[in-house]
């Protein structure tokens, strides 16, 4: 009887749901319930949900073909459940356009005075409005900055560089190499800066003259550490001097005045799109979807599919108040471009993504942080965070310390991103970390899924990433997390911008990398190739690395960095504090540091004494590589390509790489193309103190190896041996 009850309630609730309709031809007058009595514009369609006259279950369909500006706002905690937004009738998919304003570029607008198209924006635009893309037709423009991007020979943007020759901490002066026009030209103007070979920043010109600028205060400044590093400059009408850049004047209250652009006649009569947002409340407009879901039990709720979302900074921007939301989101089928953020979660779980198409995003394609059970499923990526620059100072959501160029962000448990294709990507093309635990439950990140996926030339931007990125996810040991079945080529790193002897000459770009104590990963047949690295594990136990094949990569198949100590310099002791201990941590105390907390409790980390001063400790052990098929690299170092590296922070003797991995002999079922010349480079690091003075932790036992004293790689560095086929020991070599 029950089940009858059911049913006719289920059917009751089909019965009243209701279909709304909006196209350009319509009116706002109408009632939307008809394809013959549409409403005209997503301000009715608002309102229309600000009044409740759309009811939970409702459809909502845009005409194909058309477009239609503005923000949905879905802020009601109730009425996104169970709502559908969608498409009717034929031709291309409807656009959701979230630009502020837009014109067709003719004669109008052309002022002779100055050689550049101008917009004259409305007196009654906002004073907090900040303009953050334009783009011509379909075309994604180039924010104006000196020096220009250049374009490789696959036409992606090249950053080009002015060089840091001096810089001064206290003052924040700078100097510089390569300009050919004053610093007085560009006060006002932002100077953008690499800070790493994986960071950048920008700071706004006080004054300056010649070669030399200050500029306002970097309470991060790397002074010294800073010199040949690149800038360049940006948001000033000086840098405005080639076709299709763009610039926008403010007044003195910062409302934007006039947007400046130049082109040739040849594109006369396509429309510029201008893209902004409210400084002061990022939800207002500017988005294409805001939402603020409800916690749904059942799985119904809002749908969002066949819609095309342009010219905005977060296309769908998912909100919730800091507590975790079952919001049962179904994004499908979906064309993101020439934005921001192409979908932004913030604390909801069971949102699903699939068949969607990201391109031309100027920071994350997907950023979820954190959700649960989110899933990423045969979407395609192209053209993620390419461009340095404009949004570093607009986009500081959820956090400084995330990289804002990447393809897939997510953090929390049981997340899956699978069956996609990302290709140009500025930074990883796929990173995952921890959720919102606390208690003993902080830092872990279970349940997760990278599978299947094709990924190609990440890494365009910066160096020091990878294909594949985890950092700080202590996952379940007993049901490990899972990078499985991907195909990554062509993850090199990018230098530019950064001194040229800051590693060696080494790329650091990596296929998968496993960042500090992203514990307990099973890795297994991916397939790797043309990459700088090729599979990395950093101070972490619990890996098994299987069945991977890995082939020319430019300096190893395969390293494990690991061994035992986190350092001084390591975050539990930032500053090289001579007199630091763990319980004096600069982010509190130990059992509350929240980089460290969960490995104390989860015992994969203790306070480990050398010389009276603790570092925080990694047991060795629990790693597990076999079956690999790895090949040869085409070396562009020195030194020479390395099948396997292994780091250490231990004394190397007898049975050291037993007790390092957990199993006697672990890589000696790994072989090349001929089963012969598989080269093992093991190398030590020792504990610098800030005083100068040097702990010798890591040296091999002298009654074991006879090593010379003459480094090989650095101090206390040597090459161990080399395999062949399935011989079942080493044999040492060149030490």
């Amino acid at each position: 009887m029950r089940k009858y009850i059911l049913l006719l309630f289920v059917l009751a609730v089909l019965l009243h749901s209701t279909t709304y309709y909006l196209s350009n031809s319509g009116n706002n007058s109408n009632n939307g319930t008809s394809t013959s009595t549409p409403w005209r514009t997503i301000s009715t369609l608002d309102s229309a949900l600000i009044f409740n006259v759309i009811s939970q279950n409702d459809s909502i369909l845009f005409n194909r073909g058309d477009r239609f500006f503005g923000q949905v706002d879905l802020t009601d905690s109730g009425i996104a459940e169970g709502l559908t937004f969608s498409s009717y009738s034929t031709g291309n998919k409807p656009i959701i356009d979230g630009s502020i304003a837009h014109f067709v570029l003719d004669s109008t607008y052309w002022d002779a005075s100055s050689s550049w198209y101008v917009y004259n924006f409305s007196s009654s635009m906002p004073d907090s409005c900040k303009i953050i893309n334009v783009a011509l037709d379909s075309d994604q423009l180039i924010f104006a900055r000196e020096p220009d991007i250049s374009f490789d020979e696959n036409d992606l943007p090249v950053d080009n560089y002015f060089t840091i020759t001096s810089w001064v901490d206290s003052t924040c002066t700078l100097g510089a190499s390569g300009m050919s026009e004053s610093f007085s030209d560009y006060i006002g103007a932002d100077l953008v800066y690499k800070e790493s070979k994986s960071w950048y920043d920008s700071r706004e010109i006080l004054s300056g003259s010649g070669t030399q600028c200050v500029i306002e205060e970097d309470n991060d400044a790397l002074g010294g550490t800073m010199l040949n590093y690149g800038f360049f400059l940006q948001n000033d009408s000086t840098a405005l001097d080639t076709n299709e850049e763009w610039y926008v004047c403010y007044d003195a209250n910062g409302k934007p005045e006039r947007l400046y652009f130049k082109t040739d006649s040849s594109n006369e009569g396509k429309t510029l799109y201008i893209t902004g947002y409210d400084n002061n409340d990022l939800t207002e407009y500017g988005n294409g979807f805001y939402i603020m879901p409800p916690d749904v039990s059942d799985g119904e709720g809002c749908t969002i599919e066949s819609l095309d979302f342009r010219n905005m900074r977060e296309c769908i921007m998912i909100g919730r108040a800091g507590t975790f939301n079952s919001a049962y989101l179904y994004i499908q089928n979906n064309d993101f471009s020439n934005a921001l953020v192409g979908v932004d979660n913030f604390y909801n779980q069971h949102i699903t993504l699939t068949g969607n198409s990201f391109l031309n995003i100027n920071t994350f394609g997907v950023i979820s942080y954190p959700g649960d059970y989110f899933t990423v499923d045969d979407n395609d990526f192209e053209n993620i965070g390419l461009i340095l620059g404009y949004d570093r100072r607009l986009f500081s959501f959820p956090t400084t310390e995330l990289i804002n160029l990447v393809a897939v962000h997510i953090n929390g448990d049981y997340n899956t991103v699978k069956n996609s294709t990302i290709q140009n990507v500025g930074y990883s093309a796929i990173k995952f970390g921890a959720g919102n635990k606390t208690g003993e439950e902080k830092g872990r990140a279970e349940g997760i899924n990278i599978d299947n996926n094709t990924i190609d030339h990440a890494l365009h931007t910066f160096a020091d990433g990878s294909g594949i990125y985890s950092w700080h996810t202590f996952g379940d040991p007993d049901n490990k997390n899972r990078i499985t079945n991907n195909t990554i080529t062509d993850c090199k790193g990018c230098n530019t911008g950064t001194p040229t002897n800051y590693d060696t000459g080494a790329y650091q770009g990596d296929a998968i990398y496993l960042d500090e104590l992203a514990c307990n990963v099973k890795m297994y047949n991916n397939s790797i190739s043309d990459c700088s690295g090729g599979i990395v594990a950093q101070i972490g136990r619990g890996y098994e690395i299987t069945s991977n094949t890995i082939t020319n990569c430019r300096e190893y198949n395969i390293m494990i960095n690991n061994g035992g100590l986190i350092l001084n310099g390591g975050e539990v002791n930032p500053n090289d504090s001579t007199d630091f201990s763990c319980s004096q941590s600069t982010s509190g105390d130990w059992e509350k540091n929240a980089s460290y907390y969960w490995n104390a409790v989860h015992k994969t980390a203790e306070k480990y004494p050398i010389d009276g001063k603790e570092f925080a400790y990694v047991e060795p052990g629990d790693i597990y590589i076999d079956s690999n098929y790895v090949s040869t690299g085409t070396c562009e170092k020195s030194p020479a390509f390395f099948n396997f590296i292994f780091g250490t922070w231990r004394e190397i003797d007898g049975d050291f790489l037993e007790n390092y991995m957990g199993a006697e002999n672990p890589i000696s079922n790994n072989v090349d193309d001929s089963k012969s010349n598989i080269s093992v480079y093991f190398y030590t690091a020792d504990v610098r103190y800030s005083d100068g003075t040097i702990n010798k932790v890591g040296r091999v036992c002298e009654d074991t190896y006879d090593y010379s004293d003459t480094d090989f790689y650095g101090t206390g560095n040597f090459k161990l041996g080399i395999f062949t086929g399935t011989k079942s020991e080493y044999e040492e070599d060149d030490k």
